[in-house]
């Protein structure tokens, strides 16, 4: 995983606690350790997971492209 998508993750999470974060939009224990202990891209289940539960813009949590979050009407 590329050092710019953990920064990205870590900007969402913000200061919250990452395990309390992924718990709480619905990602297992698992999900958060490998992102975040074991430097692993997330699948496209925990992807879809967090665009949702943040309103993320994934082409910017993939790539750094783009606005960080969507504005829905």
């Amino acid at each position: 995983m590329s050092k710019g998508f953990l920064e990205r993750m870590l900007f969402l999470v913000g200061g919250r606690k990452q395990h309390s974060w992924g718990l709480a939009i619905g990602l297992t224990r698992g999900m958060v350790d490998g992102v975040f202990r074991r430097g692993q891209l997330p699948s496209a289940e925990a992807l879809a997971i967090i665009a949702s539960a943040e309103r993320v813009n994934l082409t910017w949590l993939l790539t750094g492209e783009g606005p960080p979050y969507l504005v829905l009407p």
